[in-house]
């Protein structure tokens, strides 16, 4: 395994974008909002990049400009990353492109135009080898001009939505965590877990909401939940039997319960946070603040749709992930 290690500029730099963070206190001050538009005045003085959001935005106006503040910030590391870690931080950030794939074939699948500014905006700053994409007016332009031969395929081969993801994901994951593999044991240990816990929400949401148990579906890695626990996992009659499952691997913590999507992402954050503190020049703290900062935004909107729905804060706070 080849250590790479990044220049000290670069992690100045991330650890700069992470400070400016939300704060457990201003999450406090968050959730104690009982009008939408309060919040926004909030995050406005906390975050400049958030100044010219309106205060009578809607959900997916906020989420617009919310998401842009990731595209800011990966232009801004793109420009001091070299080589290996540019290199790396690409295929990190394929993710993206590979959402814009998802939510463009939607809307061609359905005829709804909602999210098309959300492709825009990532065509326009980030990605603009998929403006053809994005200007396809139907599925066969489609698919004639993604430029990536593996995904091209995965659309050619497959029309049914749920496969089509499925295979996506794995695509991504598994060419993740085989570069991370080459790059340094910090960086392929976080993609292992993430990876890891990939697997076991995906295998979670399938037998949860289609009874659907095929292991062909799991990213292949060799990280704490092997193929057997997995199997485990699948043929549980219940909660208990699954979280019994999780006991004898490192993911002990995360409790299936009510909402085990939050508990994977708190297990996660903290993963995040203690490589961030730990202040290694490695591309690994790249991947824990943008993925901090990915929940940062989910929170965000989680307080604002609590709100809006005059849930109470309480249970707000249940879906907060610091």
């Amino acid at each position: 395994m080849i250590r790479n290690i990044m220049l000290p500029s670069v992690n100045s730099k991330i650890r700069g974008m992470y400070s400016n963070g939300l704060t457990k206190e201003d999450y406090e001050d968050l959730i104690k909002q009982t009008q939408i538009k309060d919040v926004i005045v909030l995050l406005k003085n906390k975050n400049k990049e958030l100044e010219d959001l309106s205060i009578d935005s809607t959900r997916v106006q906020i989420e617009e400009v919310l998401d842009r503040t990731i595209i800011t910030n990966i232009k801004k590391v793109e420009l001091v990353l070299k080589g290996k870690n540019q290199e790396l931080f690409d295929l990190f950030i394929l993710k993206y492109a590979i959402k814009c794939a998802k939510i463009k074939w939607k809307m061609l699948e359905t005829m709804d135009e909602t999210k098309s500014s959300y492709i825009e905006n990532w065509v326009g700053s980030i990605f603009p080898n998929l403006k053809k994409l994005y200007e396809a007016k139907t599925k066969e332009e489609f698919i004639n001009n993604i430029y990536h031969k593996k995904i091209k395929m995965i659309f050619e081969n497959n029309d049914d939505l749920f496969q089509i993801e499925n295979k996506l994901d794995k695509f991504y994951f598994e060419t993740l965590y085989n570069e991370a593999y080459k790059y340094s044991k910090e960086t392929a240990d976080l993609v292992d877990e993430i990876t890891d816990l990939f697997n076991f929400e995906w295998m979670y949401r399938i037998k949860r909401y289609y009874g659907i148990t095929d292991e062909n579906n799991l990213v292949s890695n060799k990280y704490k939940i092997n193929k057997l626990d997995f199997k485990k996992i699948s043929e549980a009659k219940d909660v208990s039997e699954i979280n019994e499952v999780l006991s004898h691997t490192i993911y002990k913590d995360i409790f299936v319960g009510e909402d085990v999507y939050t508990n994977i992402k708190k297990y996660l954050m903290k993963r995040y946070k203690k490589l961030m503190r730990r202040n290694i020049f490695d591309i690994a703290s790249i991947i824990s603040y943008f993925s901090i900062k990915e929940i940062e935004n989910e929170n965000i909107i989680n307080i604002i749709e609590g709100i809006r729905y005059k849930i109470s804060a309480e249970e707000i706070q249940k879906k907060i992930v610091i």
